[in-house]
């Protein structure tokens, strides 16, 4: 599974194994905690996402969708 990753103002698309791994595109470590912090909400979300499974979706959202 991938996902993207907000990364310095773009998106860095990586592969979800066992660990994450991704440069932050920083050297100074204020920045780099910053960059880590959005980061790492990313992933944290579609794994809670997937244990949620999906949501069901009402008559009005089904009509929108269908257009």
């Amino acid at each position: 599974m991938q996902v993207s990753l907000p990364v310095a103002g773009t998106s860095a698309t990586v592969k979800i194994v066992a660990m994450v791994l991704v440069s932050l595109r920083t050297r100074e470590p204020a920045e780099a905690r910053t960059r880590q912090a959005g980061a790492d909400a990313a992933p944290t979300q579609v794994w809670d996402a997937r244990s949620r499974g999906p949501s069901p979706l009402t008559q009005r959202q089904v009509t929108a969708l269908a257009g």
